[in-house]
């Protein structure tokens, strides 16, 4: 850690694309469209937002 190196697996989602996901999602996309936009499970886009579920 001290070097910097980072740990664990690798984010699927950059956070741009995190913040694209809640945009569509505000915007009324459903999530099962915006994961598959993005080529993810929708329980990724579900991470992405909010932990209380707002947008």
């Amino acid at each position: 850690m001290a070097r910097g190196v980072t740990f664990g697996r690798p984010r699927k989602m950059r956070s741009d694309q995190a913040e694209l996901a809640r945009q569509l999602i505000r915007e009324g996309k459903s999530i099962s469209a915006v994961a598959r936009t993005f080529n993810v499970h929708p329980a990724t886009i579900y991470r992405c937002i909010e932990p209380n579920g707002s947008l």
